[in-house]
């Protein structure tokens, strides 16, 4: 085996890589393509050797699909000037955000697919649209200003090109399977790299990052729980509309959080995600900052959790005359 002052030339590193690497799997074959032409040292682990909780948690929720996620610590040789794939992640992050609306476009996965907010009904529209009546008892009070600004709407979140859209996440926020891999997919090769150098993310909470080719400008990656937590799915709705607050940003679409592999039963996490909403909108001056929540679903049940929910959350009048109408006669 040649040798070049003691490096290994990268095609023979990588054979031995990979003969070696039993832990590796396939799907990250694909990321040994940012290695320079020679590696000096590098060791593969699972993100959970960096990201700091419970280890048996953490080999469980970085993957997504119950295996760990690896990733190559690369150290360069001398003289490199290669950007290591964080700076190429906020450099594309940067360049997407900065170039023409049209230009952009160009380089939508969805190709002209894409959903603008005013493709997406209002609840009042979509409501009158689908006959929606009223399904259990109001929990808020009537608020017409707060009723056009949320909307249920189902489709690829991974079309919309709003100013953020939500990422049902894993801790390592490297990708993962569901919407994680098809949000992953859509925003290109760069997302990951950007959202390696975010350190990952505890459950419960949310970061932001950009949103490469994605149509969306932005992406709040929430890490939902495992199982029933309502605390902790709250808290990524919270986390994800301070962020959005906190950089101007007015259109905002959520998946159903942790109602996928990570098992939290639908009509709960609806709750907990309307509830939220309506709650947050309520709130100081937090409507004004807001021109669009989007519940975004796919699967038929969420369809009905959400049809049944949004009347109880963001009623109308004529919801409330009806229900105290239906009490008295019940008396």
């Amino acid at each position: 085996m040649s040798k070049l002052n003691g490096l290994l030339p990268y095609s023979r590193y990588l054979s031995l890589s990979l003969k070696a690497s039993p832990r590796l799997p396939g799907v990250a074959v694909g990321n040994l393509r940012q290695l320079p032409c020679f590696v000096h040292s590098a060791r593969w682990s699972t993100m959970s050797d960096t990201v700091g909780s419970d280890k048996g948690r953490r080999d469980n929720r970085h993957a997504g699909d119950g295996q760990g996620s690896p990733v190559a610590q690369v150290r360069h040789y001398p003289g490199s000037h290669r950007s290591s794939p964080g700076e190429e992640g906020l450099k594309a992050r940067k360049r997407f955000l900065e170039i023409s609306l049209e230009e952009k476009r160009q380089v939508y996965k969805c190709r002209d697919n894409y959903k603008t907010l005013n493709d997406v009904p209002t609840w009042p529209q979509y409501r009158k649209e689908h006959n929606i009546g009223l399904g259990i008892k109001p929990k808020a009070d009537p608020n017409e200003k707060f009723n056009e600004k949320v909307s249920l709407w189902r489709g690829d979140i991974t079309q919309l090109e709003i100013d953020a859209i939500s990422n049902a996440a894993n801790e390592s926020l490297l990708g993962g399977g569901g919407v994680d891999g098809a949000i992953h997919s859509a925003a290109g090769p760069t997302l990951v790299k950007e959202t390696a150098t975010l350190g990952g993310c505890e459950t419960g909470h949310a970061k932001l990052s950009g949103g490469h080719r994605l149509p969306a400008k932005y992406v709040l990656h929430a890490v939902g729980p495992i199982g029933q937590k309502p605390d902790k799915l709250e808290g990524c709705y919270k986390d994800c509309m301070a962020l959005a607050k906190e950089h101007g940003l007015r259109s905002v679409a959520f998946p159903c959080i942790s109602t996928g592999i990570f098992g939290y039963p639908n009509y709960p996490a609806g709750q907990v995600a309307i509830g939220y909403i309506r709650k947050w909108l309520e709130t100081g001056d937090n409507a004004d900052h807001m021109d669009r929540v989007i519940f975004c679903v796919f699967l038929e049940k969420d369809v009905q959790v959400y049809e049944e929910l949004l009347p109880a959350f963001f009623p109308t009048e004529d919801d409330v005359k009806g229900d105290k109408e239906a009490s008295a006669d019940t008396a």
